[in-house]
């Protein structure tokens, strides 16, 4: 469930990508897609939540407090990525501050490890005495 509420999310974001005039589908379609990748995700916990009782991993008051827990709108979490406004374009604007915030997130990785491969390389040509024993 999860792995189809996952494509329908890509499709979504494939859309985001599009120029207006080549919309394959409409805002109303999409708003659609978003809804059934939300109730799959919400399903998807709801089964699990059964499993973990039947497979004696929750007890019987534990799978009643935890069904509470299951969140009626499962992309309530993640507005921000899946929250289609209106057919006007309105959404992509969402979409693309995930993205934005994602290739951030990518750059500071990309800059951490360029340090640590340097930092690396000035221990093992000695240029840094003691970090290995550290």
């Amino acid at each position: 469930m999860v792995v189809i509420a996952e494509k329908i999310e890509a499709e979504i974001a494939l859309q985001s990508e599009q120029p207006d005039d080549i919309d394959l589908y409409g805002g109303l379609t999409l708003e659609r897609f978003a809804e059934t990748a939300r109730t799959l995700r919400r399903a998807y916990a709801m089964v699990r939540r059964i499993d973990f009782l039947l497979s004696s991993d929750d007890t019987e008051e534990t799978f009643r407090e935890r069904w509470e827990e299951v969140p009626l709108d499962m992309g309530a979490a993640k507005a921000e990525r899946d929250t289609i406004v209106s057919a006007t374009g309105q959404w992509r604007l969402v979409l693309l501050a995930a993205r934005e915030q994602s290739d951030r997130a990518v750059s500071v990785i990309d800059s951490f490890n360029a340090r640590a491969q340097y930092l690396n390389e000035e221990i093992n040509n000695g240029r840094i005495v003691g970090a290995e024993d550290a």
